[in-house]
């Protein structure tokens, strides 16, 4: 394929990466091939870079045209088959000011670590794409599984659904009497809906990320499923969580009203009730009510 130089030689994985004095990341190999210039500006049309600066065999890569954010820098040098790269991130103002800071104005290519990982990462992706091509090992690190990794959508879909499974959930018990008698249900019926609303959007999120981010990769499909997620779930949890909140309240009402019978509480039990259940509920007792007089009577005779 053109661009990549073929090699039977098996790569050499690095452990540790070199940097220069002010940080940046470094990496200097051998060509096995004279045309390194041909494969570096082929490397640099498909990911978008745009050469800013050329001073003999030496040439400056930029990435992106947002100052006020992130910009991948990288400085290749040529000299026959010796090969330099030199990259890292030029910080904006603005981004650094909505840090606090606490970002510097340049960083180097580490592929772990809080502050603007996300970046680093994907400025470590753009650099292993050169690297591949020379058969060169990938940034150290930067091939393991980290969160920083998956799309903004993913987390979209992620932080949206459990603030609305955390919300419905919370109504849900609100009206809960902390009694110890009650405890097991409360704990079996809110398991219940849990478990199924956190599978469901486990499921969603595999969905989204193999097929709509991966495969499709089209932003418009991302935000489709990013909004279907989050209603398809915040219709799931309504409902499940409100099923659950009447089946609290109708053990509430058993509770007071059968089990351990008190009158006070058995009437605030029911009037906390919708109108429909507790009409129900109410007849239900009243048939109970009705079954073991019955059973009374005909112990007696």
């Amino acid at each position: 394929m053109f661009g990549i130089v073929p090699s039977q030689k098996r790569k050499i994985r690095k452990i540790s990466e070199d940097q220069t004095r002010d940080g940046r990341w470094l990496r200097d190999f051998t060509s096995r091939t004279e045309s390194s210039w041909t494969i570096i500006e082929h490397w640099a049309s498909e990911r978008d870079f745009h050469l800013i600066d050329s001073r003999g065999k030496r040439r400056l890569y930029q990435q992106g045209n947002r100052g006020w954010a992130f910009l991948i820098l990288a400085d290749i040098r040529c000299e026959e088959r010796h090969v330099s790269v030199v990259a890292w991130l030029q910080v904006g103002f603005l981004m650094r000011l909505l840090t606090v800071f606490s970002l510097p104005k340049q960083m180097g290519l580490h592929p772990n670590g809080f502050w603007g990982v996300r970046a680093r990462r994907r400025a470590c992706r753009e650099m292993n794409a050169l690297l591949v091509r020379f058969n060169q090992s990938e940034i150290y690190g930067s091939d393991r599984f980290h969160l920083a990794d998956l799309d903004s959508t993913t987390f979209g879909i992620a932080l949206g659904s459990l603030v609305i499974i955390a919300v419905c959930s919370s109504i849900a018990i609100s009206r809960f009497e902390w009694r110890g008698g009650l405890l097991f249900t409360l704990t079996q019926s809110l398991g219940r809906s849990l478990g199924i609303a956190l599978s469901a959007m486990a499921g969603w999120l595999a969905l989204h990320h193999f097929f709509f981010v991966r495969r499709l990769g089209l932003l418009a499909a991302k935000i489709v499923s990013l909004i279907a997620g989050i209603g398809l779930l915040g219709f799931l949890s309504i409902f499940l969580f409100t099923r659950t909140s009447t089946e609290l309240l109708e053990v509430r009402v058993t509770y007071h009203c059968v089990h351990h019978y008190e009158q006070m509480a058995c009437k605030y039990a029911l009037e906390q009730m919708p109108p429909k259940t507790r009409k129900q509920t109410f007849e239900k007792l009243l048939q109970l009510e009705q079954e073991l007089s019955w059973s009374g009577e005909a112990s007696r005779k």
